[in-house]
């Protein structure tokens, strides 16, 4: 399936189970594997050991991955050119400095992403965030779009949107992702020729 995206984020804890064969059918290399703990936000447990078999054959095939950053201090792996993330599900941290701390020595990664839930501290732990980190995602997760698309704008490596069916709160489509960029860059064009 082809949305027109930079990337496409394939969830293998979609999958009741996952044969680590399933990298072998993968065609497109801009292609993030993408295992969750249900603690992050997945469906399925995953064993860990099964996890980070099936993330080294993906950096084997020069797929990109995305590993919790929780994960990936219980289990070292390869980090560098992949997505170091950390997931605030149920509230968001009490200090905004948490995620900071978290990912610091993770800062060689391809981007370090941060998705945080809707609460006290949310925007004021994301900004803070996006300002620490020059390659940082960031991602509020609520039903509005537009706070989402707003940190977009500000400046976020990565931006997730759907081919059909949302996987987070506030996630939209890539149709209507590009149809706001395109109204975005319709006003900023009539700026600059006016």
């Amino acid at each position: 399936m082809n949305c027109g995206g930079d990337f496409v984020e394939l969830r293998l804890d979609y999958l009741p189970t996952i044969n680590p064969d399933i990298l072998e059918k993968v065609r497109r290399k801009r292609t993030i594997i993408t295992i969750r703990d249900i603690s992050e936000g997945g469906i399925n447990y995953v064993k860990p050991e099964l996890k980070r078999r099936i993330l080294s054959r993906a950096r084997e095939l020069g797929l990109m991955y995305d590993i919790e950053a929780r994960f990936l201090i219980k289990y070292p792996m390869p980090f560098r050119n992949e997505i170091v993330s950390v997931h605030y599900i149920n509230s968001p941290p009490e200090d905004p400095n948490e995620p900071i701390s978290l990912m610091e020595k993770f800062r060689e990664a391809f981007s370090l992403k941060l998705a945080v839930t809707k609460g006290k501290n949310c925007l004021n732990t994301l900004l803070k965030f996006l300002e620490t980190y020059s390659n940082s995602s960031v991602m509020p997760l609520e039903d509005s779009f537009r706070t989402r698309l707003a940190f977009a704008l500000l400046g976020s490596k990565l931006f997730y949107v759907n081919c059909g069916e949302s996987t987070a709160p506030g996630q939209i489509s890539i149709s209507q992702f590009k149809s706001i960029m395109s109204k975005i860059n319709g006003i900023e064009s009539e700026r600059i020729s006016s």
